[in-house]
């Protein structure tokens, strides 16, 4: 008889996390996979759904937008049926990732005001100023430096701790808001 080794879904997170600190993404995303397939097996579709949002981070970061987006996909709802406000808002602004990677800009600004609407209702403003950085850098791009300015005031408004950088980019903002003020 073989002894065969059953591995927990726990113990492939944990494999996976560690392929992930070690920048083997497409390694870890494989491991997030099997971890959601054992999730669901065992009819835990909250730790399924985490594991597909944790495959679609090493997915991006593998360069595979296509195959984060897939992951990552409907795991919001799933999130939402359980009052998860947290989880919902971090699964939208992982899908808005994979969307604007894939150049799908206006799909990726809906999703991310999403989040960034939930992490204000929840009070998480330190993740909400994420979300606001990430919509900024795309009303940048689209040629809408106002908006994007005012966004990004807007999301570190709320920040509960600065960095040094956050300050110094809070400090320019307001000095360019005040120069187009005076012009």
């Amino acid at each position: 008889m073989e002894n065969v080794t059953v591995v927990s879904p726990r113990d492939l997170v944990n494999q996976a996390q560690t392929a992930y600190e070690a920048e083997e993404f497409q390694q870890a995303a494989r491991l997030f996979l099997d971890a959601a397939e054992a999730y669901k097996t065992s009819g835990d579709d909250i730790l399924a759904a985490e594991a597909m949002n944790n495959q679609s981070v090493a997915l991006l970061k593998a360069g595979d937008a296509k195959g984060a987006l897939a992951a990552a996909e409907g795991t919001d709802q799933i999130f939402a049926s359980v009052g998860d406000q947290r989880r919902q808002a971090m699964a939208l602004g992982n899908v808005a990732s994979a969307l604007d990677d894939l150049k799908e800009r206006e799909r990726a600004l809906d999703l991310y005001r999403q989040s960034a609407a939930l992490f204000e209702k929840i009070n998480e403003p330190d993740l909400r100023a994420l979300v606001m950085q990430r919509i900024s850098s795309i009303q940048m791009q689209q040629g809408k430096r106002i908006e994007a300015m005012a966004t990004m005031q807007d999301g570190l408004a709320q920040k509960k701790n600065l960095s040094l950088a956050d300050r110094i980019l809070k400090g320019l903002l307001r000095t360019i808001g005040k120069m187009a003020g005076k012009s």
